[in-house]
């Protein structure tokens, strides 16, 4: 195991302070960018993050060197309420982050967005260091906006991202940066399906549905999957030759719904989960996922080739989950039940006609595959270490 709190004096020049938090997208996103930068040489790595539960579980102090701080972003609402909340958090976060960033003097800022970010993100430019943004959504976040103003490289996850037309100049698609241990399962010999089927004793003979509603969990989804198990096992007590269906469901750490099946479950096999650090085996497994559109899912589905039915967080900053999950189903990856009257139904139509069409399924898992790339966290990295020494970033092309 890389040792991310391997630390050298605040002199370093190749110290770079990671600016990630508040899910597990982000955390997970950064955490491989991280071992990267590690693996190529940084001396320091410093995360600069939210003081949550999904962040002290994901990044805790025994590991690695963190500054954490409470924060309140800027709401889309723009009242003057939120807006007095918002001015009084900066001023409170600009006075707690300024003394860790000054000791440490990271030569390089990498950030990935929120609130954390944009405080940490401006203090490190005064200071002299330089600033990376990646953006992991199709469109680029209130807090990128603003740092990728002063940003030295803009680095975006979607080829169809608009950048500020100052700023194309150093915009470059690398891709979303997802965990080493997904980029192992895609390098198996024997494939990511048949190596996670191994490694979670699922029988290949069967059909796998896999319903995650995220890291913390939506009470929406979780609800609308009751019904949607319950019209499975009739459509499984009527379908002739039908087939051997395990659905497992992750409700997340919050949210979740117990006990609502109102009737027992015969034809399909169900696992009930929270969250789990092994998710993306259970991914690689599937035959297909329901999920929400976060980017950092998207893109292990993608690297991992197995097609989606998303599920957009209808409240997400900029409608950011939509773009995304319209952005895999115009590549033909995924299908899209955006939530609403008779979430279940809908669901049910869906995904029931994925599973009863294994030829849709495998042309979506190609279109899938097609888009993955797993080089994204090097790349970050190459990029953040060339700023640190002065070199060519190494980042030629997409």
């Amino acid at each position: 195991m890389i040792d991310l709190k391997r630390r050298t004096s605040s002199k370093s020049r190749k110290g770079v302070m990671v600016a990630a938090g508040g899910t597990a997208g982000h955390i997970m996103a950064a955490v491989s960018v991280a071992e990267a930068l590690m693996s190529s040489g940084c001396d320091s790595i410093t995360y600069l993050t939210a003081n949550t539960d999904i962040d002290r579980e994901l990044l805790p102090e025994s590991q690695h060197d963190v500054v954490r701080y409470r924060a309140h972003g800027l709401s889309a609402k723009r009242s003057l309420r939120h807006l007095l909340r918002f001015i009084y958090a900066t001023a409170k976060a600009s006075v707690a982050i300024l003394i860790p960033i000054t000791k440490r003097r990271p030569k390089v800022v990498v950030t990935f967005g929120g609130f954390y970010s944009l405080v940490g993100s401006i203090w490190a430019k005064v200071l002299g260091a330089n600033v990376v943004v990646v953006e992991q959504n199709v469109v680029l976040g209130r807090a990128n906006q603003v740092v990728s103003l002063f940003a030295d490289k803009v680095l975006l996850a979607f080829d169809t991202t608009e950048v500020p037309g100052r700023k194309r100049d150093v915009a470059q698609v690398v891709g979303n940066p997802i965990r080493k241990e997904v980029v192992e399962l895609v390098r198996a010999k024997e494939g990511a399906k048949a190596a996670a089927r191994a490694a979670l004793g699922v029988d290949a003979s069967q059909v796998l549905l896999v319903i995650t509603s995220g890291s913390l969990g939506a009470k929406s989804i979780n609800s609308a999957v009751c019904r949607v198990l319950e019209s499975f096992e009739d459509l499984m007590r009527n379908t002739p030759s039908s087939f051997p269906l395990k659905v497992v469901h992750f409700q997340g750490k919050r949210n979740g719904v117990t006990n609502e099946l109102k009737i027992p479950l015969v034809f399909v096999e169900y696992l009930e989960k929270d969250f789990d650090p092994n998710l993306y085996l259970w991914l690689a497994a599937a035959d297909l996922v329901v999920s929400r559109a976060g980017t950092s899912t998207l893109f292990e589905l993608f690297c991992l080739g197995v097609p989606s039915v998303f599920v957009p967080l209808p409240d997400a900053p900029k409608n950011h989950q939509w773009l995304n999950a319209n952005y895999a189903r115009e590549l033909g990856a995924a299908e899209m039940v955006e939530e609403g009257p008779n979430l279940a139904g809908r669901l049910t139509e869906v995904v029931w006609g994925l599973l009863l069409d294994q030829k849709k399924r495998i042309s979506m898992a190609e279109a899938a595959k097609h888009r993955g790339r797993t080089d994204s966290a090097d790349r970050i990295a190459a990029c953040a270490l060339g700023l640190c020494t002065g070199s060519a970033s190494g980042m030629e092309g997409n």
